[in-house]
């Protein structure tokens, strides 16, 4: 079982259930106006991926957006230079849905570039090649853990104990009894002190005692399948040009600047409240908002208890970057690489190289967990000194030579995402996980937080594709 619903499975499926459609809307919907029969709260890849779907099968669908600009999570920073990532961009070679939408619309796909990161890192202010990290003073790690870079402990403890094999063993009884922390499971597993302290700096998570080692192993499950695929994609131009292009291709235009207040969603109809007074009814409701933003609306729909925990409690990864770039090459002058591990404030600094494999100058500083949570009430203005100081401290061979040009906010301060991705916490994968993206009447669920199969662009892409084979099942029932 490779876990794919193709688009012609799903188009297969539908079919039968499409073709009386208007009779069953026409006949059978509530008294009264409707502003379409479906109405799709969110422009992200999962809310223009069941639009789209949902549209080829005959049905009316209206998209609203709270934001000025298409595309949810997935942000392209079209005004810096070099245009880099601020959103989702890695599409694995087995994202089936997502390749196959950017070949219906005609984008193409680059490969990934080189980066210097890896080769040395910063602690306590200090240059350490990964090469003399062994035996250097400020090794206190233990046994086989001392030649292991900050970076690779958690894979080392965690990772490398994955019970795992199939796609969804995540999701199977037999290992729910292995739920816990991934700070747990590094103290049962021996790790020294100094291990989970380095091993909780940078994890793409917010704490090592607050995601799940399931979390990790599902991740580690579905990365593999990635990559024995192929080679990882990006999209050409940009990410944000498949969102672009999914919202071009609707018969509708999507109504941006739209932030919803409210749903109510019977058993008949449904309708959306906006801020801006407007309201829009509708046979069904997409809802694709990230539980973190949902969480902050009034619902009216017969949710199930499980639902209500999930949208209260489902956590989400903070994270915040900071894109900044060289007026010169001060690694050159210090003979450091320019990519590194730190523990400081800005966590990881990113710099890829450019097709001649040489550094394009351009950085990204990576801070999650308690480094972007560490940033909330600070003005840009404030974080541009913050990150010209550090890494002043960190290479004084760049002070004066750099310019910030953006700082990302994918945390609580963000109104419209509360986070970058959501990831599970010990003990609510048994609770939640098939149940929090069940319909509750005419409001249906989708986003990356609601993927069985996927997480990331490709989870975005499944679960907008679930959502609108539960509509049409419904229309034809």
């Amino acid at each position: 079982m490779n876990g794919k619903l193709s688009r012609r499975t799903l188009l297969g499926q539908a079919g039968v259930a499409a073709a009386t459609a208007p009779l069953w809307l026409g006949g059978c919907a509530a008294p009264g106006r409707r502003d379409a029969d479906v109405v799709v709260i969110g422009a992200g890849l999962s809310g223009l991926n069941a639009a789209r779907l949902l549209e080829e099968q005959g049905l009316e669908v209206l998209v609203l957006e709270a934001r000025d600009a298409v595309g949810g999570r997935m942000r392209t920073l079209d005004h810096v230079p070099g245009g880099p990532e601020a959103g989702g961009a890695q599409i694995g070679a087995n994202y089936a849905r997502t390749l196959a939408t950017l070949e219906a619309l005609g984008l193409d796909t680059r490969g990934g570039r080189g980066t210097s990161f890896g080769q040395a890192f910063n602690l306590g202010g200090e240059m350490i090649a990964v090469a003399d990290w062994p035996e250097h003073p400020a090794n206190r790690l233990e046994g086989r853990e001392r030649a292991l870079a900050p970076w690779q402990l958690l894979g080392a403890y965690v990772d490398a104990e994955n019970p795992l094999r199939a796609f969804d063993d995540w999701l199977a009884e037999e290992f729910q009894s292995l739920d816990q922390s991934c700070e747990a499971f590094m103290r049962e597993a021996g790790a020294s002190a100094q291990a989970i302290e380095l091993a909780g700096v940078t994890m793409n998570a917010n704490a090592l005692d607050t995601v799940s080692v399931f979390a990790r192993w599902r991740s580690g499950v579905l990365f593999r399948d990635a990559i024995r695929g192929g080679p990882v994609h990006f999209v050409a131009g940009g990410s944000q040009r498949l969102p672009e292009a999914m919202a071009a291709s609707l018969a509708a235009p999507v109504l941006t600047g739209r932030t919803v207040a409210g749903i109510t969603a019977g058993e008949r109809a449904a309708q959306v409240r906006c801020t801006d007074g407007s309201r829009f009814d509708a046979e069904f409701v997409v809802c694709t908002l990230p539980f973190a933003v949902l969480r902050g609306l009034e619902i009216d729909a017969p949710l199930a208890a499980a639902q209500r925990e999930a949208i209260e409690g489902l956590a989400y990864t903070q994270i915040a970057q900071i894109h900044f770039s060289a007026t010169a090459p001060y690694w050159e002058d210090d003979g450091w690489p320019p990519a590194m591990w730190t523990d400081s404030p800005l966590q990881r600094i990113f710099m890829s190289d450019d097709e001649a494999g040489q550094p394009t100058g351009h950085h990204l500083a990576w801070l999650d967990g308690a480094a972007a949570k560490r940033l909330a009430g600070m003005s840009d203005a404030a974080v541009v000194e913050m990150t010209l100081a550090e890494m002043a401290r960190l290479r004084p061979a760049s002070a004066g030579r750099l310019e910030v040009h953006e700082v990302v906010r994918w945390t609580v301060e963000n109104p419209h995402a509360g986070g970058a991705y959501m990831h599970w916490a010990p003990g609510r994968i048994a609770r939640w996980a098939g149940r929090m993206q069940l319909p509750a009447g005419r409001l249906h669920f989708a986003g990356e937080h609601t993927g069985i199969q996927h997480t990331g662009i490709e989870a975005a892409m499944e679960s907008g594709e679930r959502a609108a084979l539960e509509i049409l099942q419904h229309v034809g029932a």
